[in-house]
């Protein structure tokens, strides 16, 4: 008998699993792959196999080809640059060094192209063949990276830019090149008709194979879960250069899967950039103790620099390099204004935001919870009926999103900059409230005169801080001002911003808060304000108090931790491929497996998807087995949305109304829901009678009526 042997069975397990089956879904799918024996020779035949598969490869958009063969300066790759900023040059630098394809870890503070100097480093990092996936914490932020990717490929590889596959709001709608058939596979018993195998060419996940994509880091990190075709993330990931933005902003299940992912980039030789404006220096250390394979402590002694902005780079035989970057250009003054007893106070808010509004300009609102920006919005609404004003957060319907995201980039972004001729040119509103939730805070482009806060831990503050005067604008005078709502003098009652974020962190970073912040030259001490050591000279009470929060807080990432571990694949293991050992996988839409990525951009409910439909609508369409037309099933996606799952427990529907119907399988929500005129009317176990209806100002909510 005859046996290969691998030095690495995990890599070796994955690659082959990866490659057999979506071959086989390709070969399996008439659309793409219609080949027929027509009696030919068979080396006729093979040839025609062949041209048949690069046909089929292509039109997905997994060929492999890239133009970086060669190392390149960071001008040649990014034209428009010409003089880069500091962490620019300190990427080009690294990059024409030789260092080899590691993990990166870039620190730098709001608004100085981190994003151009990562896409940068990863072009030179490319295998030859290779391409990158770029992840990022939310759907809106990727839909504006899509964009610079989408121009920065076609500029060096026009044939590819076509084939920049994007994961954002809208991307999962069906695109020119999704096969309209599901592959014809017979070895799936809990799948027969094949929907499962299908999902793997639409955008969503296709981006994780294709040569380019931009999608959000659930797609990386579900790599490593225990789910159905698991594996085949990984297979899509290896080759590539991983781009992970924001990675502060993951909570504490997200942060154990990113560690395991990082040790499977390890063996797979997966190179990893790995973007923060505002890293903990506990978080560094944890990260590069998962990609170099050696304990924390170990790697602690290692580094030492506090420098502020800094690149750590990792080679994978182990060297370790600290590279301190000057600061850029850009030096600012925020001006905290503390505001005690505000915080949960909706009339105190617009109160603040009317006079902070008077004179003109614009002001960016951002609350914790969606319920406190719908609540914000409506008495703006009723106090100010003529001022511009816009609603932004996640429970609105993905085309009434889609909508006012770009509404936001038009008033606000840089666009109303250019030229008065120049055709792309927006105007900025003289007066203007963006009335938001944390989807404001991480990557977009957005520029404010001033902005009122809930208190939020220290890193996202500072992100939320770097909206104000992002752009040079001529006649703005003064410094940026950050109101920041507190809970009342001498207590820490945080109310529904304590459910969002923990009460220890805030609490910490009440006590972090000083008048002014100097940035970016005290952004590395502000962190490990809060994320450092406990502090020890307090007040007794504040003390106790602080000492049973932190305990409280300890249990919960470790509860995390430990919760997470239930969904996580083996770690890499050379002498056995553990994964063929696990036995079924869990699906993508099991709830458990959902909750793992309410990052703190996302709001942290469980929540569930449903398709909200007018009247009969779809009546048809959605008792057939078979998906419908392509630009069906897009409508029917426009209409989806995230809500609270609690919404629906224990609450039946009141006649005329249907009760949340099963969706068919092809529809990847979890329940449809019918409304008439807008709205949908159940009652609770109390009797009480709970209305929930769509509003194209301010998105989905549930509330609580009489009758």
């Amino acid at each position: 008998s005859w046996a290969a042997e691998f030095s690495d069975h995990s890599v070796i397990g994955v690659l082959l699993s990866g490659l057999v089956v979506f071959a086989d879904w390709v070969a399996s799918n008439q659309q793409l792959f219609s080949l027929r024996w027509n009696g030919e020779d068979w080396l006729e035949y093979v040839k025609r196999s062949r041209r048949t598969a690069r046909a089929a490869v292509g039109q997905l958009g997994l060929t492999n080809e890239n133009p970086w063969e060669e190392p390149r300066a960071f001008t040649e790759i990014w034209s428009a640059f010409r003089n880069p900023r500091p962490i620019q040059t300190a990427c080009d630098e690294l990059a024409q060094s030789g260092a080899s394809p590691g993990l990166a870890i870039i620190e730098a503070p709001m608004g100085e192209g981190k994003s151009e100097a990562a896409i940068y480093l990863a072009s030179q990092w490319l295998n030859k063949g290779g391409g990158m996936y770029i992840a990022l914490p939310t759907a809106a932020t990727s839909n504006q990276m899509f964009g610079r990717v989408r121009d920065f490929v076609g500029t060096h590889h026009h044939q590819a830019e076509a084939r920049v596959q994007l994961v954002h709001g809208t991307s999962w709608l069906v695109d020119r090149v999704t096969p309209n058939q599901a592959p014809e596979i017979s070895d799936e018993q809990d799948d027969p008709e094949g929907l499962l195998a299908f999902e793997w060419f639409l955008p969503r996940k296709r981006s994780l194979l294709a040569t380019y994509g931009v999608g959000t880091v659930d797609q990386a990190l579900m790599s490593v879960l225990h789910i159905k075709h698991g594996f085949l993330r990984l297979f899509g990931l290896a080759g590539k250069v991983l781009v992970i933005d924001e990675v502060h902003a993951y909570d504490a299940y997200m942060n154990e899967i990113l560690t395991l992912l990082l040790e499977w980039c390890r063996v797979l030789e997966i190179p990893v950039i790995l973007l923060s404006a505002t890293l903990p220096q506990s978080r560094r250390a944890t990260l590069i103790s998962a990609y170099l394979g050696q304990e924390q402590e170990l790697v602690e002694e290692r580094i030492s620099s506090t420098h502020y902005p800094l690149i750590t780079y990792v080679a994978p035989e182990g060297e370790l390099r600290e590279i301190d970057v000057p600061k850029g250009d850009r030096c600012w003054e925020v001006r905290l204004v503390k505001h005690a007893g505000l915080l949960g106070d909706v009339q105190g808010v617009v109160d603040l935001a009317v006079d902070r509004i008077k004179d003109g300009g614009c002001l960016c609102i951002i609350v914790n919870t969606v319920d406190s920006a719908q609540a914000v919005y409506e008495e703006l609404k009723i106090r100010k009926p003529d001022l511009p004003k816009l609603l932004f957060h996640a429970r609105f319907p993905a085309d009434e999103r889609q909508r006012i995201e770009n509404q936001a980039l038009a008033w606000f972004d840089k666009r109303s900059l250019l030229p008065k001729d120049d055709p792309n040119r927006t105007e900025r509103p003289r007066q203007a409230v963006l009335v938001a939730t944390q989807v404001v805070e991480q990557s977009l482009d957005l520029d404010f005169d001033e902005m009122i806060s809930e208190v939020a831990p220290i890193d996202l503050l500072l992100q939320r801080s770097g909206r104000l005067y992002r752009h040079e604008r001529p006649g703005r005078s003064g410094q940026p001002v950050l109101h920041v709502l507190l809970p009342e003098e001498g207590t820490m009652d945080f109310g529904s911003s304590g459910r969002v974020y923990a009460p220890y962190i805030l609490m910490r970073t009440c006590l972090a808060l000083q008048d002014r912040w100097r940035l970016p030259d005290d952004m590395r001490d502000h962190i490990e304000s809060v994320y450092g050591p406990q502090l020890s000279e307090l007040p007794e009470e504040m003390r106790k108090a602080l000492e049973a929060a932190h305990e409280q807080w300890s249990a919960s990432q470790k509860r995390a931790a430990e919760q997470a571990s239930i969904y996580l694949i083996p770690r890499p293991y050379p002498k056995a491929f553990k994964l063929d050992r696990m036995g079924r996988g869990l699906f993508e839409d099991d709830e458990g497996v959902q909750t793992y990525f309410a990052a703190k951009t996302r709001l942290g409910d469980r929540t569930m998807k449903i398709l909200l439909v007018n009247g009969d609508d779809w009546s048809e369409e959605l008792t057939q087995r078979r998906m419908p037309p392509h630009h069906v099933f897009r409508d029917m996606l426009l209409r989806t949305v995230n809500v609270p799952r609690w919404w629906f427990g224990n609450v039946s529907a009141v006649e005329p109304y249907q009760p949340l119907a099963q969706p068919p399988r092809w529809l990847r929500v979890e329940r449809v829901l019918r409304l008439i005129e807008g709205c949908w009317l159940g009652r609770d176990e109390s009797g009480q009678l709970i209305r929930i209806e769509v509003n194209p100002e301010l998105g989905v909510r549930r509330l609580e009526v009489e009758g």
